[in-house]
């Protein structure tokens, strides 16, 4: 049993606040339950020079995930020769998060758990051979599916409900597609890199066009990003990256480029006006323990940096969408988190994942305001479609990390707006986890499409581990009943 005194224990938060904000937000001990922290205390000393095991309590699990976070750290180089402090000062770091952290974090189901009545999944006949589709797009002829494990970009007619079972264009890629952007009937197409991120110098993020069917690289070795975006005659690229290889960087047309944060961790951008100026800006949603929604704010020759909102280091932001949810004029800022990569292999729940919805105001200063917040553990991806043609656009949110807890796991949540950016909320049950949802319209019927992605989910349950193997993968449609 590990006991601090008032003394160590000051002396431990002055040393996890010195060595652990120096690369990230300052993790509170209580977000995180003890078993959890011992894993995180195990891969966040390999960035001080610490290859220490005896937090991991021996656990398989734990163990195999520690070695292969050492191994991609040593590959990257981001592991010191030298300890950055004396083992009796990592001793109490190590006794302050374990003796404070949680013994059991709780999380809230949606407000209304209910089941969903009024849509139902389908799954469209479409022939994908791959168990991990990583994009989705359409325009108003082609629906653009993404394939990961062999990178292509199929091509199908948009009206689903006629299409044939095999693509009509099949385009071999170097690594995953995550992104297309059209511009001027060109279709530009951003590439993840190594798609687990454990050969990230060997298979780097790209940025390309699709010319006569065929892949035209214009730029590689980006940080591992998932999407680059048009930024006047420029490409931005938020820049997830792997280790600390990450940052938010303008690439210019002569292959030059400007670094805006060398902060990695960022997991989606939006272009647009935040000042009502002649210029456009960036706002900007970063997870990896720097958890922050922020802005980049457009001057002469420089951007204004401004953090609109910080969250707690293990909350794992995931998407940002921006929309004129209300019908107002003014756009509201969607956010889900839900990623669970630092809590090791089981995937605890968290209070903090779920769907926020976020108001955008520019006097007297740029800020925002929690206007609603759903609970849904793991939630990765979120559409923005009027489901009920009121006028009002409603949310459907997907979970990467279902609770497996449950006989029947939520797979889908849909909050339908009902007042002023409140909503109701029912679930979808099933054993799916969609990764990439796109909104749709098919004969006049706002719909919602899915991709699910096979791959095995554990979690400890009442002290076991206890695995769910996702064997559906495909494209779905949420659709009326």
């Amino acid at each position: 049993m590990y006991s601090l005194s008032f003394f160590e224990k000051a002396k431990a938060e002055s040393l996890a606040q010195k060595h652990c904000s120096g690369c990230h937000l300052f993790p509170k001990a209580e977000t995180l339950e003890k078993e959890t922290w011992g894993y995180v205390l195990g891969y966040m000393g390999l960035y001080l020079g610490i290859e220490d095991t005896t937090t991991l309590k021996h656990d398989a699990g734990f163990i195999v995930q520690w070695q292969n976070r050492r191994n991609l750290l040593k590959m990257l180089k981001e592991i010191p020769a030298k300890p950055a402090m004396k083992p009796e000062e990592w001793n109490l770091i190590r006794k302050y998060y374990i003796i404070f952290a949680a013994e059991k974090l709780h999380y809230n189901t949606p407000r209304q758990p209910e089941l969903e009545t009024e849509f139902q999944l389908t799954r469209l006949n479409l022939k994908i051979n791959d168990p991990a589709i990583t994009l989705l797009d359409h325009d108003q002829k082609n629906l653009y599916v993404g394939t990961a494990w062999e990178p292509r970009l199929m091509v199908w007619p948009i009206d689903l409900y006629n299409a044939p079972n095999e693509p009509q264009e099949v385009i071999r890629l170097p690594t995953p597609p995550v992104y297309l952007q059209q511009i001027n009937k060109q279709l530009m197409v951003t590439l993840l890199g190594d798609l687990l991120g454990n050969r990230p110098l060997e298979f780097p993020a790209s940025l390309g066009e699709i010319k006569n069917q065929k892949f035209v690289l214009i730029k590689d070795k980006l940080p591992r990003t998932a999407m680059a975006l048009r930024y006047l005659q420029d490409w931005l690229i938020p820049g997830f990256g792997v280790g600390r290889q990450g940052n938010l960087q303008l690439l210019h047309e002569d292959g030059s480029n400007s670094i805006l944060s060398e902060d990695e961790g960022f997991v989606s951008a939006h272009v647009m006006n935040l000042n009502d100026d002649e210029q456009p800006d960036i706002l900007a949603l970063v997870a990896n323990s720097r958890e922050s929604l922020r802005a980049y704010l457009a001057g002469a020759k420089t951007f204004q940096e401004i953090f609109l909102q910080r969250f707690d280091a293990s909350c794992g932001f995931t998407r940002m969408k921006v929309a004129d949810l209300n019908a107002d004029g003014v756009p509201e800022v969607v956010l889900t988190a839900g990623d669970n990569p630092d809590a090791g292999p089981y995937n605890p729940p968290k209070p903090c994942h779920g769907v926020y919805v976020y108001t955008l105001h520019k006097k007297p200063s740029l800020s925002v305001k929690l206007a609603y917040f759903e609970p849904f553990h793991g939630a990765l991806d979120t559409a923005i479609v009027d489901l009920n043609d009121d006028g009002r656009m409603d949310l459907v949110t997907s979970t990467f990390y279902p609770d497996i807890s449950r006989a029947e796991p939520y797979c889908l949540l849909i909050m339908r707006q009902q007042n002023e950016l409140q909503f109701s909320s029912t679930v979808i049950s099933g054993q799916y986890r969609f990764s990439v949802l796109k909104e749709l319209t098919q004969n006049g019927d706002a719909n919602v499409l899915l991709s699910a992605t096979q791959l095995p989910l554990v979690q400890k349950i009442e002290g076991e581990n206890k695995t769910q193997n996702y064997k559906t993968s495909g494209l779905w449609l949420l659709q009326r009943r």
